[in-house]
């Protein structure tokens, strides 16, 4: 048993279904942190090729 990732395998791994849970998570609080942000950053924004198509 692991306090963060809960019951393991007999091996002592994290079964694969766990890991799927896991890595939605993450990407979730990735998209969500990047959401975040962007509305903080406010103003226009520039993607890169409109930079080196302008520049």
């Amino acid at each position: 048993m692991s306090p963060f990732l809960g019951p393991l395998d007999a091996s002592g791994r994290v079964p694969p279904r766990q890991q799927t849970r896991i890595a939605a998570f993450l990407v979730s609080a990735h998209g969500a942190l990047a959401r975040q942000l962007a509305f903080t950053l406010y103003g226009p924004l520039n993607a890169g090729w409109q930079t080196e198509l302008n520049a």
